[in-house]
């Protein structure tokens, strides 16, 4: 022994270097050593035999590194005797469990999980889109390339991206038999998004349809359920409310974005000018009479409803609705689900019953048979109804709603308003362009040129240290949000009396001695006001199909 020891390399008793990598090899050995003896234990493998054989591989590995006069042959034959013995352990190891736990000398598997979990980990962080319960609790976002769930999360959180940031009220994805086509409408306006593969669109329609808890076998029928989310690094809170329905030739989906923030909306926030809410609030907190909201689709007639119907105390006076999709669930009131697509004769039916439980309030959310407007006419005396029509305007909502009662005295005498909304884009306050609008422009809009300096119109851009850039509040989009613009008609006695007698010129003349404003004007005064646009204001008013 003294003999070995006096004859090796002097560098090895003088050297830093060495002993100190003598160390580090002998530390990673006994960290192996003791990572292999837990997993002896956990599977219930011969412990104490591999114990032994690996602590004597050890020690005859590191006595013949000593003893070797040639430190790095000795390291060498180190290392072979200690890498052996552990090669040894895997292989027999692998022999006695299953494919699923076995190692391999991939050394990705042998950080499998810390490979995974960091990954997973990573996911989470980057994520701009994870879906919540309704408690808010966050969920995982699923990871790996190959993970139909991940791919369509992926999708899922492109489409969500362009939308939730620009204030989309619906996003919504038509799968075909060769593609998807998806879209999302922002404030009234649809824009089309990147088409995906059949396959892809696929798998978002069943993976959203899983996460809202809905039979996802089953393309063809229609479901509706909810998805709650966050989105960005604010982790704004949304809620979806998801309708799938499928045909022979394509599936569709539609998510509504926070149907429920505008619905809770009040009548006076919604875009009405101080004197229309003036003519309107005592014909609202009267009794008795109809009132009726009509627009065409998408225009805020369900909005409109649910204001009228907010200004009524539900824990004073009872409160009955009657819709096919209830959208906002009203504390107090009496929500009342038709079938969709229901016969005349079924919805007539449903209100006859309604009616007969006497509610101080009764509102039908879309009144499109003659039954039902003879009802509310019998009964308007008693209960006040508000009811959605479609039309254009006040006037030929009058002539639709005499002609489905068929007596001008009884349509007059039943009907206490009419409220015609359009919606309409706000311009982006950030990015606004002012500009002085030309005079022969204002004579052709009935706006004295003499009083109205300056119009905006919508941008998207603002400057930044002199250089153009996008404007960070609308994203590009000019517009941020939508308001309403309204033709309110208030009808008092006399005006009633002219319905019942078919002069409906002279009761426009009467109106106009009202004050009333027509629709147009309505809009024109937020165009003045800054907003919104003139162009905007061609958009929203044109009517229907024109």
């Amino acid at each position: 022994m003294i003999h070995y020891l006096s004859s090796a390399e002097p560098a090895i008793l003088m050297s830093i270097f060495k002993p100190i990598l003598f160390g580090i090899v002998l530390g990673f050995w006994g960290r192996v050593v003791g990572y292999l003896d837990k997993d002896l234990a956990h599977y219930y493998l011969p412990r104490r035999m591999w114990n032994l054989i690996q602590i004597s591989a050890g020690l005859l590995a590191f006595f013949l590194w000593l003893m070797i006069p040639s430190f790095f042959l000795g390291l060498l034959l180190a290392l072979v005797i200690l890498g052996g013995t552990i090669v040894s352990y895997v292989m027999f190891r692998n022999g006695k469990l299953q494919e699923s736990e076995r190692w391999t000398f991939d050394p990705k598997s042998w950080f499998k999980e810390k490979y995974a979990a960091a990954a997973h980990a990573a996911a989470q962080a980057r994520a701009q889109i994870a879906f919540t319960t309704k408690a808010g609790v966050r969920q995982d976002v699923p990871v790996g390339d190959k993970n139909p769930a991940a791919i369509a999360h992926a999708k899922v959180e492109e489409l969500l991206t362009f939308a939730l940031p620009r204030g989309a009220q619906r996003v919504d994805l038509i799968v075909g038999a060769q593609k998807a086509v998806a879209s999302a409408t922002v404030d009234g306006v649809v824009y089309k998004l990147p088409e995906m593969e059949n396959k892809v669109g696929l798998g978002v329609v069943d993976y959203l349809k899983g996460l809202a808890k809905l039979d996802v076998e089953d393309r063809r029928k229609k479901q509706v359920g909810e998805v709650y989310l966050e989105e960005g690094e604010k982790k704004n809170s949304h809620l979806l409310r998801l309708t799938t329905i499928g045909s022979t030739r394509e599936i569709s989906l539609s998510l509504l974005v926070n149907p429920n923030r505008s619905v809770a909306m009040r009548l006076q926030d919604l875009g009405l000018l101080p004197q229309q809410f003036k003519a309107l609030e005592p014909v609202i907190k009267s009794k008795g009479k109809t009132v009726i909201v009509t627009c065409p689709p998408g225009h805020g007639m369900t909005t409109t409803l649910y204001g009228c119907i907010n200004m009524h105390d539900p824990y004073t006076q009872s409160i009955v609705t009657l819709e096919e999709d209830v959208a906002y669930e009203v504390e107090g009131v009496t929500h009342t689900r038709l079938e969709p697509g229901a016969d005349p004769a079924t919805a007539a039916k449903t209100l006859a019953a309604l009616t007969r439980r006497d509610p101080s309030v009764l509102m039908v959310a879309k009144l499109a048979d003659v039954a039902s407007a003879k009802l509310i006419a019998d009964n308007a005396n008693d209960i006040r109804f508000y009811a959605g029509m479609k039309g254009e305007d006040t006037f030929s909502l009058l002539k639709t709603w005499i002609k489905a009662v068929g007596d001008m005295k009884k349509a007059a005498d039943s009907l206490a308003a009419v409220i015609a909304p359009r919606l309409v884009r706000k311009l982006c306050t950030a990015c606004r362009v002012p500009f002085k609008p030309d005079p022969a422009m204002l004579q052709k809009m009935n706006l004295p040129p003499e009083k109205v300096g300056q119009l905006y119109k919508a941008s998207g851009k603002v400057m930044v240290n002199n250089k153009e850039e996008t404007c960070p509040d609308c994203l590009g989009m000019g517009f941020r949000g939508r308001t309403g613009v309204f033709e309110v008609m208030v009808l008092d006695n006399d005006a009633r009396k002219l319905v019942a007698a078919g002069q409906l010129d002279q009761l426009r003349a009467h109106l106009r001695k009202q004050r009333m404003l027509w629709l147009q004007e309505a809009a024109l005064m937020k165009v003045v006001e800054g907003v919104t646009a003139v162009a905007e204001i061609s958009r929203a008013l044109a009517k229907e199909g024109a």
